[in-house]
């Protein structure tokens, strides 16, 4: 386990680069930080937007990282640069989960509005709005549950009952096999087909705010209230 310091408050959420060599971080003190995941270093800070940074994720190719914010707007960010080049405006409230499409091609966001949105990555347009609580996208709730949507029949495909209090984030395993999922003090993986609990990840204290896992499936990172980043590999 390696403890990334460096944010100066709540971490929200934090993501490994399509190469598992750099893990991109969020937090309520408006930046987005870069790190070593060998070291545990900071690389870089963005600073930029205004408003409390929900949620950071990394396109495909690694040239850009998207983020969701508190003031409503998803931005997309030059690595390279630390600067915004584009902004996504249509949710109403806070948008708490953003993620490109593994083609690249398609950013998909969820905010408090209680929607689901898929956008061009390049046009920025919004191209559908799934209203409710991969092909598939995790969707996690205060009611202790996972839901798993169908992007093609826009229905949900699988409900996972974590019971644990409310399921702060939850991320798929590169072979689409295994979700973890975090809930305030409880960090889980599962099994997707059968729905149970495989295993719980320990040597923490503080309570888990985000997960992501490496590309290579070998490594996960996880956020946590204290304002520092964990790493399990």
């Amino acid at each position: 386990l390696r403890i990334c310091k460096g944010h100066s408050k709540y971490v929200r959420s934090a993501a490994f680069s399509p190469d598992g060599k750099i893990v991109a971080s969020c937090s309520w003190d408006k930046t987005i930080r870069l790190w070593d995941v060998e070291s545990g270093d900071e690389l870089m800070k963005f600073d930029e937007c205004a408003n409390l940074i929900l949620d950071v994720n990394f396109s495909p190719n690694g040239e850009n990282l998207v983020s969701g914010s508190s003031g409503n707007m998803i931005h997309l960010w030059d690595v390279h640069s630390g600067k915004i080049v584009q902004t996504l405006a249509g949710h109403s409230h806070e948008v708490w989960s953003v993620q490109y499409a593994s083609n690249g091609e398609m950013i998909v966001s969820s905010s408090y509005d209680k929607t689901i949105c898929i956008w061009h990555a390049k046009s920025v347009k919004k191209l559908k709005e799934l209203k409710g609580h991969s092909n598939t996208i995790i969707n996690t709730s205060a009611d202790g549950t996972i839901l798993i949507w169908d992007l093609a029949s826009e229905k949900i495909f699988k409900i996972l009952d974590v019971s644990s209090g409310s399921v702060i984030d939850a991320k798929y395993f590169p072979d689409g096999k295994t979700i973890v999922s975090c809930s305030d003090n409880i960090i889980q993986l599962w099994n997707v087909q059968s729905g149970n609990e495989i295993q719980q990840l320990e040597g923490y204290t503080s309570n888990a705010s985000s997960v992501d896992v490496s590309p290579d499936g070998s490594t996960i990172v996880v956020c946590f209230t204290d304002s520092t980043l964990g790493i399990w590999g």
